[in-house]
């Protein structure tokens, strides 16, 4: 047996780099463009399985060696299911048709790995790197012991040092790239909310600065109105009239206090270990009478002994408006469910409706300044709600479909009590 040269493992390194490398240097791909199996990411990653299936390390004669596991596990974990189930037929494809040797091996390492990582999916973008890690070295060494356990079924024993510096090999670019690939999408984030919170700001300002110049004459007008009701003489139309217009002062002045609320300086309000069970509680009873107008039911399972950092008020505010943007998504006659509980090193707040739904560019656009779904909505609620869980350190993702309900999914640091 001959061990590979030096060439040799270099070769497969940088065709796995390299390729990873450029794209993030050149593409501009966010996460939601790089699963679509038309996308740079899709190419760079066939490209690495061409260049590292093409020139594989021969041992012996049949038996060959390359890193072609790495764009396979990069496209479950970081891709989309189209362009891993493609990578994966090429592969297989090759293998049968080309080279002939191994088949049903490589039939059951990436089914095992592909039916891991596919049933894990949903989760994988609510994991810390650390977790994502451990999942992926996971699936990686249980497809490296099969291919041991191979070796010794079928008596090549001999192949074993070169398996075990193969596999060390692979896993040495796996972390290579997996870190690339998080500490970019982790720069992209943080460029993300910086001008998120930029745009809030100046946006919050200026509407402030607005609704102060109108409030003042609007208290004028209410005033006089209020005074007129008064009078005796006034005819029943004329009565209705004012009636309506001092219900629309009323909602205007409600609108005009969302939007200086936007502009407020940051709580002076300490952070404590916020007890999230208990908050989380109290929240519901609140909203109880709430929903019981609209005809909703609340169904709730929340964990025990929640803690994270916090503050009190922001984080009843942020939950009060999340469940009432969602039972006024139902239109009544619906069931609000709200879930929590600790998952790792995290706290997930899952609050689910069964109402309208909506489209993903209209998912996309949520938390964005005064963007909202609803006819007479000022998108204030959501504002501040995304808002307040980014000063938590936390995180809000969204799953909804139109006509079938949407989930709010908040993810927070758990602490120890």
């Amino acid at each position: 047996m001959a061990f590979p040269n030096i060439e040799q493992l270099s070769y497969h390194l940088l065709v796995i780099i390299l390729p990873i490398v450029w794209y993030l240097l050149v593409s501009k791909e966010d996460v939601s463009q790089r699963k679509k199996l038309i996308s740079n990411f899709s190419l760079i990653l066939f490209i690495m399985l061409f260049f590292t299936m093409v020139h594989p390390i021969q041992m012996e004669e049949g038996l060959f060696y390359d890193l072609k596991v790495v764009p396979i596990l990069l496209a479950l974990v970081y891709g989309g299911l189209s362009t891993s189930i493609l990578l994966t037929v090429i592969l297989i494809g090759y293998k049968f048709f080309i080279l002939g040797n191994g088949f049903y091996i490589y039939i059951l390492n990436y089914s095992i790995a592909g039916a891991i990582i596919l049933f894990l999916k949903n989760k994988l973008v609510t994991l810390t790197f650390g977790a994502k890690w451990k999942l992926i070295m996971g699936v990686y060494w249980l497809c490296a012991l099969t291919r041991v356990i191979f070796v010794f079924i079928t008596e090549q024993v001999a192949q074993l040092p070169f398996v075990l510096i193969y596999s060390f090999t692979t896993w040495g670019a796996l972390f290579i790239v997996t870190s690339i690939i998080q500490y970019n999408d982790e720069k992209i984030l943080n460029q993300k909310k910086v001008q998120i919170a930029e745009r809030l700001n100046a946006v919050s300002q200026l509407a402030a600065s607005v609704a102060h110049e109108v409030r003042n004459p609007m208290t004028s007008v209410k005033g006089f109105l209020q005074l007129i009701s008064g009078d005796n003489n006034l005819s029943g139309k004329q009565r209705k009239y004012i009636e309506i217009s001092l219900q629309e002062l009323e909602r205007t002045e409600t609108i005009i206090s969302d939007y200086l609320s936007m502009a407020k300086p940051v709580s002076k309000e300490e952070e404590e270990n916020l007890n999230i069970t208990t908050e989380l509680r109290g929240v519901i009873e609140v909203m109880t009478s709430y929903t019981n107008t609209h005809n909703i039911i609340i169904d709730a399972v929340i964990s025990n002994q929640l803690y994270c950092k916090g503050k009190k008020n922001e984080f009843k505010q942020a939950m009060i408006n999340m469940m009432k943007n969602s039972v006024e998504a139902m239109n009544g006659n619906g069931v609000l469910k709200v879930r929590a509980y600790a998952l790792g090193e995290k706290i997930f707040i899952e609050i689910e409706d069964n109402g309208i739904g909506m489209t993903s560019k209209q998912v996309k656009q949520l938390g964005t300044p005064y963007y909202s779904t609803k006819d007479k909505g000022t998108g204030i609620g959501l504002t501040l709600v995304y808002r307040i869980i980014r000063d938590m350190k936390g995180e809000i993702s969204v799953v909804s479909k139109k006509g079938q309900g949407t989930t709010f999914r908040i993810a927070l640091l758990k602490t120890i009590v």
